[in-house]
């Protein structure tokens, strides 16, 4: 299926003789958004980076996660202020953070209520 478009459907119920119910009523989904493409981080220093991802089929309502560790299967431990920060760029300088320190980010794509899969995450180290 495409993604984020609109897809119908409708259900038959057929017995062990072979008779087939009418139809049920019509359903409409849609499907998710395509997840963005996180790109490295760029303007690395001491306090911060920007973090740069890939536009999403004319979509604009990104939401950005930054945390300190990535560990699979476990939720991360958002920095505050980055736990789904609402943007409408393809980049955001993220400030604040300790030096010398292990930091991870991700974004989602937003289409009406639909959210996105979060995109795979980058690692960042900021400087001294």
């Amino acid at each position: 299926l495409e993604s984020n478009t609109e897809y119908f459907y409708k259900v038959q119920a057929t017995n062990n003789g072979g008779s087939t119910s009418g139809n049920s009523n019509v359903i409409s989904v849609f499907t998710l958004p395509n997840a963005p493409v996180t790109l490295d981080a760029t303007n690395i220093n001491s306090t911060g980076f920007t973090a740069n991802w890939m536009a999403v089929d004319d979509l604009t309502d990104y939401l950005l996660y930054v945390s300190f560790e990535q560990i699979p299967g476990e939720t991360p431990v958002y920095i505050p202020g980055y736990e789904g920060l609402a943007l409408s760029d393809t980049t955001h300088i993220v400030t604040g953070l300790m030096n010398n320190t292990v930091y991870w980010y991700t974004v989602q794509v937003k289409a009406d209520t639909r959210v996105s899969e979060m995109s795979a995450p980058v690692a960042i180290v900021t400087d001294i």
